[in-house]
């Protein structure tokens, strides 16, 4: 309930209220990343007019450019597989129509700059949709269906992904959640059609891909059959289309590889070491025939492996919407009872990962994500003579307090608590856990205010970019 000047209003007028701030605060900032991949879903028009498809990585090298009021860019190489990029390429025709026709530099105009980031709304409408699917499956009463769309939307992770920094990543998402729902289905075809796309959009995806493969399937040649098909689309793609200069084909390996242990005769990638943890249990373990414990299964899978691929790597702050589906999942499947404690661990771990990478990645969260959209014509454009400016500007802040309160410091802090807060996560809701055996007592919150306390800690982490731009303002 809401109360404003003796009157109460109830969940609507919140609704109302959340979706005017979410609306708002989604088109006041642009991340050089949709950008660039706009430019280059243009540039495949003008390649497939100029009978170039084939060239159309190397036509990027030369010609990708973005000449914004914030960014001034060139030579823009697209290092994606190419099935990404008809996506970028159907949503961006207009664009393509208005620069070819009139002349118009997309980039500079507000209109064509929100619509450029609108595409992240089909995703996100579809993403959630499928979640409510597997919700179905699983049983979930309409309140269970509303939390999971309330924690989805308004976890921190979410904030700092697609309101912020507007990345992408949640194409390859929906065509994982989509392929999770055909496999508890058993519908093998299409889980295999959808993890498929979804590979050739982001290479994550093969991780859960391969665990819920040795999760179904027990022969070895079956296992390899299906791995080759899943790669498909890039092997077509690749041959007859191939890359430029630049991939992720290094990018990635040196990202899993970046945290290492010294065991026996040499050091071990953390993440390789615990995935294959999760791959041999999934493959020893037989898939249960209770369509709802199956589905409670595949979840705290999807959710173990990308935990471990976020706790034990250095990876870039917008890749952690991989892990944000299946945590949704298991907040909204706990028992009432223990709600409050889920929702308390999710803010904690997702506050701190965001603060965390703020500190890394100070220009993911610095003015320029703002000096493009909405906020400008509002409170007032910058000098755009130094438009760099990133948190690493204030940190005196911090360190006039104490010479201790450091960026390495605050950021072990940060890092420390989403660990601890993720493994407690992992525990509480593993699927055969015993909360009752441990006595946990919950939070002394209500749901709603502690949902409230939520939102509120992951929305204002918008304040971060927006209050660098404001200070570079005035």
């Amino acid at each position: 309930m809401l109360v404003i000047r003796g009157k109460v209003y109830g969940e609507k007028i919140i609704y109302i209220i959340w979706g005017v701030l979410f609306f708002f605060l989604f088109y006041s900032f642009s991340w050089v990343d949709i950008l660039a991949t706009t430019e280059h879903g243009m540039n495949l028009w003008t390649c497939l007019f100029e009978g170039n498809l084939s060239g159309f990585y190397l036509y990027n090298d030369k010609h990708g450019e973005v000449q914004s009021a914030m960014w001034q860019l060139s030579n823009l190489s697209s290092c994606y597989d190419f099935p990404i990029y008809i996506i970028f390429a159907i949503w961006n025709f207009p664009l393509w129509v208005i620069r070819e026709s009139a002349s118009v530099n997309v980039f500079q105009s507000l209109p064509c700059l929100m619509w450029m980031k609108s595409i992240l709304f089909v995703f996100i409408i579809g993403t959630i949709l499928a979640l409510r699917k597997i919700g179905v499956i699983l049983g979930f009463t309409k309140k269970a269906e509303k939390l999971l769309v309330v924690f989805f939307l308004t976890s921190a992770y979410f904030v700092s992904v697609i309101i912020i920094t507007g990345q992408y990543d949640i194409i390859a998402i929906f065509f994982m959640v989509c392929g999770i729902y055909y496999y508890l289905k058993k519908e093998k075809k299409k889980f295999l059609l959808f993890f498929a796309i979804a590979v050739s959009f982001k290479m994550f995806a093969f991780f859960l891909f391969f665990a819920l493969v040795l999760y179904d399937e027990k022969n070895i040649l079956k296992i390899m059959y299906k791995t080759i098909l899943v790669f498909l689309p890039i092997v077509f793609t690749r041959i007859f289309i191939p890359y430029g200069e630049i991939s992720n084909d290094i990018l990635i390996p040196a990202v899993l590889m970046s945290n290492r242990v010294s065991l026996s005769v040499v050091s071990v990638p953390i993440f390789f070491l615990l995935l294959g943890g999760v791959y041999l249990v999934c493959y020893f373990k037989v898939q249960e025939k209770n369509t709802i414990i199956l589905a409670k299964n595949v979840i705290y899978i999807g959710f173990l492996v990308y935990a471990i691929l976020f706790a034990g790597c250095s990876t870039y702050p917008y890749w952690i919407i991989y892990m944000l589906p299946y945590v949704a999942l298991m907040i909204s499947l706990q028992r009432q009872e223990y709600l409050r404690i889920n929702i308390l661990l999710e803010m904690g771990m997702s506050v701190s990962y965001v603060v965390a990478q703020i500190f890394k990645y100070p220009a993911c969260y610095g003015n320029m994500l703002v000096g493009n959209m909405l906020i400008p014509y509002i409170l007032g454009k910058q000098n755009t003579e130094y438009p760099l400016r990133t948190v690493e500007d204030y940190i005196w802040i911090f360190t006039d307090v104490s010479d201790l309160l450091n960026v390495d410091l605050l950021m072990s802090i940060a890092t420390g608590i989403f660990i601890v807060c993720l493994i407690c996560f992992a525990v509480i809701n593993f699927p055969t856990f015993n909360l009752e055996k441990y006595g946990l007592i919950e939070p002394v919150i209500s749901e709603k205010d502690l949902i409230i306390l939520r939102t509120v800690a992951g929305y204002m982490l918008c304040l971060v970019p927006i209050g660098i731009y404001l200070a570079a303002v005035y």
